[in-house]
């Protein structure tokens, strides 16, 4: 279940008119960028990712674990860096969206799985039409067909930030809001209220 937000806007008297209704607005503004663009594929922002990337992300918790990098490629399978808590965790996931979405979710690319959170008490999937878990500061993000967490540059893409960003931390989003969410709010702002 998403979590509501609420925005406030605010204008000044002296300088603007509200001409329009802030929630009216938005609403019209998302139900048309929902009809004409859709959700993305998820898979068009992993695929896109170096393995480069893929690899370095993996060596950074390998670091965190005292492994040894890797030099070739990254692993099939990184549930060897999972804590016994993600794993247990992961198992959970896996059998409830088996239960509940009738798929194993090892073959199925929309399966995301937030391993910092306990599956039976705060399920953080992905939703049914597609919506990633919210992204947390200590949020463990697992693709469940590629076997491997999200990296930090495909979190960075996936908020709308270029695809170079590659300091990116897996912590700077915590709870922020995508770029897309603010252009919106913005937008919004600024249709509703003309100057005097």
């Amino acid at each position: 279940m998403a979590r509501p937000r609420i925005y406030s806007i605010m204008y000044h008297r002296a300088y603007l008119e509200v001409i329009a209704e802030p929630v009216e607005v938005w609403q019209g503004i998302c139900a048309a960028v929902r009809q004409h663009m859709g959700p993305v594929p998820l898979h068009l922002f992993l695929d896109s990712t170096s393995l480069a990337d893929v690899l370095a992300w993996e060596n950074e918790l390998r670091r965190a674990a005292r492994m040894a990098a890797r030099e070739h490629g990254p692993s099939d399978d990184w549930a060897y860096l999972l804590s016994d808590r993600e794993q247990r965790s992961l198992a959970e996931y896996q059998s409830l969206w088996q239960e509940k979405r009738g798929v194993d979710s090892g073959s199925d690319d929309a399966a995301v799985f937030d391993l910092s959170q306990n599956a039976w008490s705060i399920c953080s999937w992905t939703s049914a039409n597609g919506c990633l878990p919210t992204f947390r500061r200590n949020s463990r993000l697992w693709l469940a067909r590629r076997k491997r967490l999200l990296c930090p540059v495909e979190v960075a893409k996936l908020m709308g930030f270029p695809s170079g960003s590659s300091h990116f931390s897996q912590k700077t989003p915590g709870n922020a809001m995508s770029l897309q969410t603010v252009g919106l709010a913005i937008m919004t702002a600024l249709l509703c209220a003309r100057e005097l």
